[in-house]
C-alpha cells in the first residue's frame, strides 16, 4: 500500500513537471515575439515606423520585416522593380552598422500614409560595401487591423532624377 502511494506521488510530480515544461515552451516564444512587436507598436509617427524598419534590418529581424510588409508590396530601385520576397531577400542580405534618416515628411491619405525622407546606409549588402551616398525614399504605409504595413516603396540615389523646385539640375 505504501509503495502504491509513493508511485502515485512520483507520477503526479512527473505529470506536473511535464505540464509546467510544456506551458513554459508555449508561453516563452509568445513573450519573445510580443516584446519585439511592442517596439513597432509603440511607434506613434511615420518616421518612427521607418526608423523601426531600418532597425529591424540592422538587427536581422526577418520575421518583423515580413510582418510589416504587405503581401502585395513592391519597391522600385535603380536596378528595377522588386516584389516582397525579392526585397526581403535584399534586406536580409544587408549587414548594417548604422543608418541616418533626414528630411522626413509625411502626409496622410485616408487609410494610407505617404512618407518621404533621405537615407544613408552604412554596411554591406550581399557581401559588398553599400555606397554612403544619400538615397531618396518614398514609402506608402497602410493602416490595417494589426497596425501599419508597407505597401509600396521607391528608392533612388540622389541626382538620379531632375531636381525639384528651387534646386539646380545635376548633370
Amino acid at each position: 500500500m505504501a509503495e502504491f502511494a509513493r508511485m502515485r506521488r512520483m507520477i503526479s510530480r512527473r505529470t506536473l513537471s511535464f505540464g509546467a515544461a510544456v506551458l513554459a515552451m508555449l508561453v516563452a516564444p509568445a513573450c519573445i515575439h510580443f516584446s519585439r512587436a511592442n517596439a513597432f507598436q509603440k511607434a506613434t509617427s511615420p518616421g518612427e515606423y521607418e526608423k523601426q524598419m531600418w532597425q529591424d534590418v540592422q538587427a536581422g529581424h526577418a520575421l518583423d520585416l515580413r510582418a510589416h510588409m504587405a503581401e502585395t508590396f513592391h519597391c522600385t530601385l535603380p536596378g528595377g522593380a522588386m516584389n516582397r520576397e525579392e526585397m526581403l531577400d535584399l534586406l536580409g542580405s544587408m549587414k548594417l552598422t548604422g543608418f541616418e534618416i533626414e528630411n522626413l515628411k509625411s502626409a496622410p491619405n485616408g487609410a494610407d500614409m505617404v512618407v518621404t525622407y533621405d537615407l544613408v546606409l552604412h554596411g554591406t549588402a550581399k557581401g559588398q560595401p553599400i555606397s554612403a551616398e544619400k538615397l531618396h525614399v518614398l514609402t506608402v504605409w497602410q493602416a490595417v487591423k494589426r497596425g501599419w504595413i508597407e505597401v509600396a516603396q521607391a528608392i533612388a540615389p540622389e541626382g538620379q532624377w531632375p531636381s525639384g523646385p528651387g534646386q539646380a539640375a545635376r548633370p
